[in-house]
């Protein structure tokens, strides 16, 4: 069974209105592209990255983290998960990374979350981005801000 298809599901089968969800890491990958190491469909949780924008409007997402729950305690005795997940300003994203994202076509058998609302990130691979190119001033600056906007910054 491919793990993160399975803990897909379960959330799906758990949410009661539409939710939209950005996974990254070995989940994404082994959805995302049929030539991946086997291994990848072993792992044991999914990883999302959360936009700020989604995340203001916390009341309109209440569905999203009550199936949450429901999805960890269903799955927990197979050691399945679904609790990594990160606010955008906690991962190495490219600027406009929301339009880049890429639509997973996942049969989730037809409850809430869309294939449509399904997209792996750009994150898996802006480590890498990251080690091979050095970060221009502007760019270290825009994520200085948002993290200082949203309460990650630092005191100098």
């Amino acid at each position: 069974m491919n793990n993160p298809r399975r803990i897909l599901q379960t959330l799906d089968r758990h949410l009661t209105a539409p939710a939209e969800l950005t996974i990254f890491g070995r989940a994404a990958l082994a959805l995302g592209y049929a030539d991946s190491p086997a291994t990848f469909a072993t792992t044991q949780d999914v990883d999302a990255i959360l936009p700020l924008s989604w995340l203001a409007a916390a009341d309109a997402n209440l569905d999203f983290w009550q199936a949450q729950q429901r999805t960890n305690a269903e799955l927990e005795p197979q050691g399945l998960y679904i609790t990594h997940l990160f606010r955008e300003v906690e991962i190495i994203l490219t600027p406009d990374w929301l339009a880049h994202r890429v639509l997973l076509p996942l049969d989730l058998d037809a409850g809430e979350l869309a294939e449509e609302e399904l997209y792996p990130s750009d994150a898996a691979w802006s480590g890498i981005y990251d080690r091979l190119h050095t970060r221009k001033p502007d760019e270290i600056e825009r994520r200085l801000a948002l993290a200082f906007a949203h309460g990650d910054g630092f005191a100098e």
